[in-house]
């Protein structure tokens, strides 16, 4: 009897141990992480239609503006900037301005993009975060020496970036 005592503990606590499948297991994952750079910039709605059009005598006709379009921008990094270009030059005697709202960076304000083939800045340093629905002031000017234009259009690229 003392025997089977003997090999019922030896069954009982000692032969789990020695047998593997019977233990705990612990598994070892090794995860890479990181997060690219986030630089995201929308506009909604469009600019009605700019037209210069009164004027007073001896003066300058006023210009057009238009406040319709919003923008919305996400980004994860520092300093970055918007900067605007537009499709072609304007055409003698007229300037097209624009002047982009913003509460995180540094607006430049009223930027002439007349003839901004190339980028131009129009709001900087601006830090990682999210600016919504920020205003879109576009402007329209023209001399009396312009003349008449019928309705001519260009494409205006607003681009985050660094």
């Amino acid at each position: 009897m003392l025997r089977f005592r003997h090999l019922l503990f030896l069954l009982l606590f000692l032969l789990p141990e020695a047998l593997p499948a019977q233990r705990g297991g612990t598994a070892l994952q090794t995860i890479t992480l990181g997060i690219q750079p986030v630089l995201r910039m929308q506009v909604s709605g469009n600019p009605e239609p700019l037209t210069v059009g009164r004027a007073d005598a001896g003066s300058e006709p006023e210009e057009a503006k238009d406040e319709n379009t919003r923008y919305s921008i996400v980004t994860n990094l520092d300093n970055l900037k918007i900067v605007a270009s537009i499709s072609d030059a304007m055409p003698g005697g007229t300037t097209l301005s624009i002047a982009l709202q913003n509460t995180r960076g540094t607006s430049r304000g009223r930027v002439d993009i007349s003839r901004a083939t190339s980028p131009v800045e129009v709001v900087t340093n601006i830090p990682r975060g999210a600016e919504t629905d920020r205003r879109i002031t576009y402007y329209f000017g023209a001399t009396a020496a312009a003349g008449e234009i019928s309705h001519a259009s260009r494409n205006v690229t607003l681009t985050l970036t660094n």
